[in-house]
């Protein structure tokens, strides 16, 4: 073989490499270290859901599901260190309802950009691996599921969720969260709900029938550039120690009396507008609000 034919030919496997290959439709398995690329928008019909239809059992395949012979995985589901590329397209389900967009069964990628909209839950991840998520714009079907639920730690960045029951759930308890320029606005309950607790900049909360964000585990937060605005509960709640810098927390109303900011102990906030604070536990289960901390205008 020539020279110039093995260079041709070392181009179109590194072109082909880099493209990935085409998902162009719902149910789509992308292969493990594989890329696949969305081709077209795509809309979904099938409620693909993640779960045997005992509605309990994870599952990918029908062996998952012993003796009920079915499994409807999720509208593209991602082996371990498969990536979707959205490539600028949407994924759907029409009518919006029950049912997963992305389903990671390991470690995964799914990167904008691109939107996916009208599934109770936009991405799901059972696993403990880290998902990576960025330049993704996530809608929930109405009163229903998650946009982003994971067992995993999480890292997203440019990445939108709203809609949703949840916006985004992290239940991982082995990592922080890692979050940058993502907004989780106008969900039903809780905006941002982690296990661990968070790293991030420029996060948006707003608008929420809950908290805005509800960082549950007992591992400091740190956050550079946090909004969280109009929620129906705290702007924020934590179990841990917080540090908050050229951040915005007003116009909440956790515990029913306007608090923005619930914590355990006192926080350390820099250049932060707030506008009340109290002191937080929930022993038994029970939120519990004490004196204010001192840190806010209206404390």
């Amino acid at each position: 073989m020539s020279p110039f034919v093995v260079a041709l030919w070392s181009v179109a496997v590194f072109v082909r490499a880099a493209a990935g290959f085409e998902v162009t439709q719902c149910g789509q398995v992308v292969p493990a270290h594989e890329t696949g690329v969305l081709a077209a928008s795509l809309a979904c019909t099938v409620p693909y859901g993640g779960l045997c239809p005992d509605n309990v059992t994870p599952c990918i395949i029908a062996e998952d599901c012993p003796g009920m012979a079915s499994c409807n995985g999720g509208a593209v589901i991602l082996q371990d260190h498969a990536t979707l590329d959205l490539n600028g397209k949407t994924l759907s389900l029409t009518p919006p309802g029950l049912g997963v967009g992305v389903l990671c069964v390991d470690r995964c990628e799914v990167h904008g950009p691109g939107s996916i909209s009208g599934f109770g839950v936009g991405i799901l991840a059972f696993t403990m691996k880290r998902i990576d998520v960025q330049d993704v714009v996530i809608t929930g079907a109405p009163h229903m599921g998650a946009g982003i639920y994971t067992n995993s730690p999480l890292r997203a960045r440019n990445v939108t969720v709203t809609g949703s029951l949840y916006g985004i759930t992290s239940f991982s308890d082995a990592r922080t969260a890692v979050l940058e320029s993502v907004v989780a606005n106008g969900n039903d309950e809780i905006g941002i709900y982690t296990d661990r607790g968070v790293r991030g900049s420029d996060v948006t909360a707003n608008d929420n029938g809950e908290e805005g964000l509800f960082l549950s585990g007992f591992r400091r937060s740190s956050l550079v550039g946090l909004t969280a605005t109009n929620n129906g509960a705290a702007g924020l709640k934590t179990r841990a120690a917080l540090v908050l810098r050229s951040s915005t927390l007003t116009g909440n109303n956790g515990g029913g009396a306007g608090i923005d900011l619930a914590t355990p102990r006192r926080p350390f906030l820099r250049d932060t507008a707030c506008g009340l604070s109290a002191a937080f536990s929930d022993t038994g289960g029970v939120d519990v609000f004490g004196p204010a901390w001192g840190v806010c205008a209206g404390d």
